[in-house]
């Protein structure tokens, strides 16, 4: 059976060293972001802070911009991926905007630096709004045709969800509410998507066993 050449063994060991590098870089950024310092720090903090040189840094990234980007795309990437498992086998658009408010606020909770990076970049990177606009956007459509959501206008039922979701995430980062809120911000989301109350409660309660369905 052939083995790899010590040639190819460097070359992998290389690969995987500069994407640790990377990632630390990048998980500094992320760190200092949520701190809200990032726009005010220097290259060298963040080098310093990731534990590499200040020359270091340039061979990744070409600027503090550069490195902003790529921290919305690392936290998009986990997101993605966690929804992805989530939503496995999971084909009603109600459950699916329950289960993607759930992880998100979950990480966030879980997850403070996480939490306040993610808020930080939706403010000011279009990009990763985006992303999550779009992870929204199919659900909210396919929830309509199939008669569980009643809205008469797209845009406003984005912004109703996504703009509960950040208000949700934020109040658990402020320390303002407790871990059951994300079953209040789903079950407040459905309903102003047109779904009757009752079966809000019932889908937040199917998907937190937990927590029995409290009807009203």
């Amino acid at each position: 059976m052939p083995t790899a050449t010590p040639t190819i063994k460097r070359k992998k060991s290389s690969q995987e060293k500069r994407a640790r590098t990377r990632e630390q870089i990048v998980e500094a950024g992320l760190l200092l972001l949520a701190k809200n310092k990032l726009s005010n720090t220097s290259i060298l903090e963040v080098a310093t802070t990731a534990g590499v040189s200040n020359g270091t840094f340039y061979n990744y990234f070409d600027s503090k911009k550069e490195l902003v980007e790529a921290v919305a795309y690392h936290l998009s990437d986990r997101l993605a991926g966690q929804l992805r498992k989530h939503f496995l086998g999971v084909e009603d658009p109600a459950e699916r905007i329950v289960i993607a408010a759930r992880t998100f606020m979950q990480q966030a909770y879980q997850e403070p630096d996480f939490g306040w990076a993610l808020l930080r970049l939706m403010g000011t990177l279009p990009k990763l709004s985006e992303i999550i606009r779009l992870s929204i956007l199919f659900d909210l459509r396919e929830g309509q045709a199939q008669g569980r959501f009643r809205f008469s206008s797209e845009s406003a039922a984005m912004d109703l969800v996504l703009g509960t979701l950040i208000a949700g995430i934020r109040s658990l980062l402020e320390g303002r509410e407790q871990l059951d809120h994300i079953n209040h911000i789903s079950e407040i989301s459905l309903v102003g998507l047109g779904m009757p109350i009752h079966d809000a409660q019932k889908i937040v309660a199917k998907l937190n066993p937990a927590r029995p369905a409290k009807l009203i």
